[in-house]
């Protein structure tokens, strides 16, 4: 049963499983055991009785979910590790002459039930989240508008950062709580996210406060205390000062120096913000008016490293001075490598970006890439890849803040992109790449940046792919690779708009 159609069924389960008989499960595992050409299928029928039965008995205790969230996280993931095996016992039988519904409906009202405890559940955590946010913001307001000696303000930006780390510690659990819960696409998954998602972005604005007040008030750095967020933030102004050590081709370098990158500047006083008499302007419109298209790589360039990648009409259009640059592509290229087992593609994603932002020093790029997949392993984010609700766990678990998104609009990916942020994105590779035989398969990439005219209206992003080609499966697919628009919108929307965000 495929990731779609489980989803699918999750949301309708609750009106036909409510009412199912565990003790069903007996009798059907019976004639499974008893029948010869299903036989091979006893000992996972037997498992998913007993395990269903067992968990069932778990959701019964009496425990206060409130106190004890992890207990509760810990059944919505046994919860869908058995409905995904229920499905799969599903298509096994299928043709055997049995009913092996009876599996599906017992697991997929629990999960119901599940689901509707843990909302129950997490929504008033939210809330208390969101009052102790109220309250550091007022804090926060009241050291920025006090005249308070030197030590009474390292004291007061001391306590909210300490108060701000407990914070960011409950969102968390809370964020994991949510992804356990199910597939990121239901409603109230998605309605959870949200409100996550606004503690997170509240929670790097009053950050980004106190790191104003440490400066403004040369505090010392120790009076910090969100961990290692502060490096995180603290950017430099320049591509040159962005740029990441490691080898890049010198067609990488071509383009994108400091003058070529205008982030932040109003349409008005932008260099391309010409009289609309501008021969260069009025020319621009048939330049656009067929779709850009990308070369196909230079078979002189054997190793495909990084790939420029511009149309005739892109380069017209930036000769022109058209167009803006957002991010630092040609520096990023260097943070991507071709990732060494088919199932870490989210894996490899995150490293960039942690990488990129400075929560993990730059190493062997192999001997990153297996020690996070073993601590995602370890921490249940990866398994024999990453299943879609764990998507961007790893940059939570090291205190990134974030926000995920799903079945997102294009202006909301344009409008963090043109932030000049690293983003983490889901694509049908088939689409990406504009090849067949890869449709349906789902693969992490990261925007690097991305190319916009100055009236807004976006061109095409910036990626970095760690999609494994060339003859020994060790050359990524794209280093600040440019994708047209409407390209990576197809390739985005068929694997459901999902991307993250580093708030």
């Amino acid at each position: 049963m495929s990731i779609r159609i489980l989803a699918a069924s999750l949301l309708l389960a609750p009106n036909w499983a409510a009412t199912a008989p565990l003790s069903g499960m007996d009798e059907l595992v019976s004639k499974i055991c008893a029948t010869p050409k299903i036989q091979i299928n006893c000992s996972s029928a037997q498992y998913q009785s007993n395990k269903t039965k067992e968990l069932e008995a778990r959701y019964n205790a009496a425990f206060d979910p409130a106190k004890d969230i992890l207990a509760l996280d810990a059944m919505n993931r046994d919860c869908l590790k058995l409905v995904l095996s229920a499905a799969g016992l599903e298509d096994e039988l299928q043709g055997s002459g049995l009913k092996p519904l009876v599996f599906w409906a017992a697991i997929t009202s629990l999960h119901s039930r599940l689901l509707e405890r843990s909302q129950r559940t997490i929504v008033p955590m939210l809330a208390d989240l969101a009052s102790d946010m109220a309250r550091l913001e007022a804090g926060a307001a009241e050291a920025e508008a006090a005249a308070s000696s030197r030590p009474e303000r390292i004291a007061s930006v001391q306590r909210l950062g300490a108060e701000g780390g407990a914070v960011l510690d409950r969102l968390k659990t809370i964020s994991l709580a949510i992804d356990d819960m199910g597939m990121p696409s239901e409603a109230a998954i998605r309605a959870l996210r949200g409100s996550a998602n606004a503690a997170a972005v509240r929670l790097a604005g009053l950050r980004d406060r106190l790191l104003a007040l440490q400066r403004g008030a040369s505090l010392p750095q120790s009076c910090w205390d969100f961990r290692g967020l502060i490096e995180y933030y603290d950017a430099p102004e320049s591509a040159a000062e962005r740029k990441v050590l490691g080898t890049l081709p010198a067609s990488a370098l071509q383009g994108f120096g400091p003058d070529r990158e205008v982030p932040n500047v109003p349409a008005g006083l932008a260099p391309a913000a010409r009289s609309h008499l501008d021969p260069r302007v009025r020319r621009s419109g048939s330049l656009l008016d067929a779709p850009l298209s990308v070369p196909a790589p230079d078979a002189a360039d054997s190793s495909r490293t990084w790939q420029p990648g511009f149309s005739g009409k892109l380069r017209a259009l930036r000769r022109a001075g058209l167009t803006r640059t957002a991010g630092d592509p040609a520096g990023r290229a260097g943070l991507v490598h071709a990732q060494y087992r088919d199932s870490t593609c989210s894996v490899a994603a995150q490293q960039q970006i942690l990488v990129g932002y400075g929560a993990i020093p730059k190493g062997d790029p192999q001997a990153l890439e297996n020690r996070l997949s073993a601590e995602a392993q370890a921490k249940g984010f990866y398994k024999s890849g990453t299943p879609p609700a764990y998507n961007g766990n790893l940059l939570l678990a090291h205190d990134m803040l974030i926000t995920k998104h799903a079945y997102a609009r294009p202006e909301q990916l344009a409008a963090a992109a043109k932030q000049g942020k690293m983003l983490f994105v889901v694509v049908d590779e088939g689409a990406l790449l504009g090849q067949k035989e890869y449709l349906g398969i789902y693969h992490a990439i990261v925007i690097t940046g991305v190319e916009y005219l100055a009236s807004g209206p976006v061109l095409g992003y910036y990626v970095n792919d760690s999609w494994n080609t060339g003859p020994h499966g060790r050359t990524p697919a794209g280093r600040g690779k440019f994708i047209p628009v409407k390209r990576f919108q197809q390739a985005w929307r068929q694997a459901d708009s999902q991307f993250i965000e580093v708030q």
